[in-house]
């Protein structure tokens, strides 16, 4: 029934959007240049091609997700050749994905109007919430072990159940799980603020919930510590501390891994034990740093400091940024905060321009010379001089690395994003192509969530003003004086303060933000012929 209604709510958002389909081509970013997006009616126009051709091409039951059970496959293949689909869907995928389609759907619910092309309109959106809620359950009701956060799963398509990978029967990771849950926090909230399904908002709340009990007894090692990796003795009985074992590294990164810590800090059980839960953020410090950009003399502006301070990264992939697309790290209540993130985007301009990149730098699956079968996963690509880790390679760009920028400026970030696009095969009617490589001369033929619907999410915003909205209803268990919210930017502000706060010789913010001036090379691989099928005119 619940996937009946999702088929319906697609067909019927595909005819409410033949006419803009009849008249436009998912290989429109060739149409636009950067100065296209200082108008804000092309900026709408923009965002509805990519909302529609995004989702209605590409988050589709068994190309994006599973029919059965709603969840996110990681991604789907694609024939070098011509752009259709190429074998199976990858067949397995993790938490860090849901948090995407399930923070694209809450936006959806809240009313976003270009979040509904994407989903095809609130009945689209409730219809796929239905569907995850029912893979949920089902889970959570076949492991309890896991405490209703997930592993990395594999699909039984015959079933239209997920299930763990056979490597991760007996074991859950933090980080993707942290990410899920913020999502998951805000389809709460829109669900809770429209007030029309009531048995589907329990249904989340309830699963939020679960998330929350259970968090501390499954990840938390004591002493300020959090286990990357959590190993399960018995994933078929209720949590109990006992049923966890801590084999694994720590989760003391501050960058994506932050989400989890900041779902402990304000809602586990603490107690009265306000020195325990600030050693969350003592084990974090060791990584939390800044360091210098100094602006190639090639590209700085006159006039203007050519000293950039930004956090330090592991490889300054954009990928670290992930967290702001969940929290309310963007708020004119944390304008250092602000700072300090737009910064690292102000970095990534300046380093694309000087050396004559066309887009930008995260880890993707690598570009192969024609072969279907993707050499291997790039997680060493981003920025050298601002990361802790040595930077392997450079030589591949993806539409993602833009998602960052995409928070603070939309036009600058919508301008990268689409010189990217314009490159020979990134886009067709799956929306956008994973990754090119800087000579335009191979990709990397699939489409994945991490590559594709971050960008999404964050032209959108993200879901963090939604987030802070929820958190300001909430009570913090150890200061009731404070709402949730007034927590999370105390120990936010805190924390930035201690690295970037007055004295710490932190200086970038004169710098203006750099467009491309370099496009992707169209002379070396051809485009495809007919890369929007029969759907449109290209």
């Amino acid at each position: 029934m619940v996937l009946a209604q999702l088929l319906i709510s697609l067909a019927i958002v595909a005819l409410v959007f033949a006419s803009s389909r009849s008249k436009s081509t998912c290989r429109f970013a060739p149409k636009y240049s950067c100065s296209s997006f200082q108008n804000p009616a092309v900026v709408d126009e923009y965002l509805d091609q990519v909302m529609f051709w995004e989702g209605q091409g590409f988050a589709q039951p068994g190309i994006g997700y599973d029919a059965g059970s709603g969840y996110t496959y990681d991604g789907h293949p694609l024939t070098y050749s011509d752009a259709t689909l190429f074998g199976e869907p990858h067949l397995f995928s993790a938490p860090s994905k849901e948090s995407i389609h399930i923070g694209i759907l809450a936006l959806a619910v809240a009313g976003n109007k270009h979040a509904q092309i994407f989903t095809g309109g609130l009945e689209g959106a409730i219809a796929t919430l239905e569907l995850k809620m029912k893979g949920l359950s089902a889970f959570n009701a076949t492991y309890p072990g896991y405490g209703c956060f997930h592993p990395w799963v594999g699909f039984n398509l015959t079933a239209g159940t997920f299930a763990p990978l056979e490597s991760w029967s007996y074991k859950v990771p933090g980080l993707d799980n942290g990410e899920m849950f913020w999502s998951v926090y805000a389809v709460v909230q829109s669900l809770e603020k429209l007030g029309k399904y009531p048995a589907l908002t329990a249904s989340y709340r309830g699963f939020m919930e679960c998330q929350r009990r259970n968090a501390k007894t499954i990840f938390y090692r004591g002493n300020g510590d959090v286990s990357a990796v959590v190993d399960i003795l018995d994933p078929f009985v209720a949590p109990t501390p006992e049923n966890y074992k801590h084999n694994s590294g720590y989760l003391n990164d501050p960058y994506e891994g932050e989400t989890l810590t900041q779902m402990l800090y304000l809602f586990s059980d603490w107690g009265e034990n306000t020195n325990e839960r600030e050693l969350l953020w003592e084990k974090k410090r060791g990584l939390f740093s800044a360091v210098n950009y100094t602006i190639p003399a090639s590209v700085a502006p006159r006039n203007k400091s050519p000293i950039i301070t930004v956090q330090r990264g592991w490889w300054f992939s954009t990928h670290e940024q992930w967290k702001i697309l969940l929290l309310p790290y963007i708020s004119p209540d944390l304008p250092l905060v602000e700072r300090v993130f737009r910064n690292a985007e102000k970095a990534r301009t300046y380093d694309a321009v000087a050396t004559k990149q066309p887009g930008f730098l995260a880890s993707i699956n690598d570009v192969t010379n024609g072969a279907q079968e993707i050499p291997d996963y790039i997680s060493a690509a981003g920025v050298p001089e601002l990361a802790y880790e040595a930077v392997d390679r450079r030589d591949v760009i993806t539409p993602y690395g833009s998602f960052g920028l995409m928070m603070f400026d939309k036009p600058a970030g919508l301008c990268w994003y689409n010189n990217m696009l314009s490159g020979p095969r990134m886009q067709s009617r799956y929306g956008s192509t994973e990754a090119i490589n800087v000579n335009g001369t191979e990709i990397s033929p699939i489409t994945t969530w991490d590559s594709k619907i971050t960008t999404v999410l964050a032209m959108l915003g993200g879901v963090g003003e939604i987030v802070g909205q929820g958190l300001r209803t909430e009570k913090d268990a150890i200061l009731p004086n404070k709402s949730s919210y007034q927590v999370f930017v105390d120990v936010v502000s805190r924390e930035h303060e201690r690295v970037f706060g007055a004295g710490t010789g932190f200086t970038g913010d004169d710098a203006t933000i750099q467009l491309p001036a370099t496009p992707v090379p169209q002379d070396k691989l051809s485009d495809w012929a007919n890369p929007c099928g029969d759907a449109a005119t290209a």
